[in-house]
């Protein structure tokens, strides 16, 4: 039995160190599942070993679609749309982009393939020059981007369509514990994530048509808005939660 034990250790440490070179997903990989199914593990929920992360779940379940901060666990579902290894060929789904920095002290001055110029700095009190806005600011107005834009598209494939002609994003704050990266010593992984622990606020929805939407039609431009937006979806990965509320633009609050 314990000999049984230490063999199914064994075979679960070759697993995760072959997840951390493969970006395949794990169970749609031949070898791991495999290895899973022939060791009895195969759906088991993986903990990472970080420190803060010791209540993290990472999971291959679909069903947490907006992230979670209950006692500061939160699941991650593992992707499972990947259909090639990336070190092959590129999909003909794939979508690339590419940019130039060059980062001057405090300052990081970007170069999009796009032809666009990009700039990002931090705050005097912190070291900076403030002459731009913060990364995570950054973050943030692209999130704000990334939803307006796949809102259109969401609203313009609904039955009946929804023609989206403006949203409002109003006070909108994020949250992060700042100990995650500043904590000390620096050869020790911090006792916090370093992430965005939380994204609130209010979204106001304007159609062309100035009608009331149904709660069911909120709904469901609300939900495949965050789904379709990789902004969104890279965000709610990470484990920060966006608790924004969807408000219908006729309704008078």
């Amino acid at each position: 039995m314990i000999a049984e034990r230490q063999l199914r250790k064994s075979i679960f440490i070759l697993v995760l160190l072959y997840l951390l070179v493969s970006s395949k997903p794990y169970m749609q990989n031949p070898i791991v599942h495999r290895l899973l199914s022939q060791t009895h593990l195969k759906g088991l929920r993986i903990l990472p070993t970080y420190q803060w992360a010791s209540s993290c779940v990472f999971s291959s379940s679909p069903s947490n679609r907006r992230g979670s901060e209950i006692n500061n666990e939160y699941e991650i579902p593992i992707a499972d749309d990947v259909a090639s290894d990336r070190r092959n060929s590129v999909s003909n789904y794939d979508t690339m982009y590419r940019l130039d920095g060059i980062g001057r002290r405090s300052k990081v001055e970007i170069t999009t393939n796009t032809g666009h110029q990009l700039s990002t700095d931090i705050p005097k009190k912190m070291g900076g020059t403030d002459t731009a806005p913060q990364p995570v600011e950054m973050l943030l107005g692209a999130w704000m981007g990334c939803t307006q834009a796949t809102a259109l598209f969401v609203g313009r494939q609904m039955s009946p369509r929804i023609v989206v002609e403006s949203l409002s994003f109003e006070r909108i704050e994020a949250v992060r514990d700042e100990r995650g990266a500043l904590a000390l010593p620096i050869e020790e992984i911090p006792p916090v994530p370093s992430r965005l622990r939380r994204i609130t606020g209010q979204i106001r929805v304007v159609t062309q048509s100035k009608t009331s939407l149904t709660s069911e039609q909120m709904e469901i431009l609300k939900e495949q808005t965050e789904i379709r937006c990789p902004v969104a979806n890279m965000i709610l990965a990470s484990g920060c939660a966006i608790d924004v509320e969807w408000i219908d633009s006729t309704i008078v609050q």
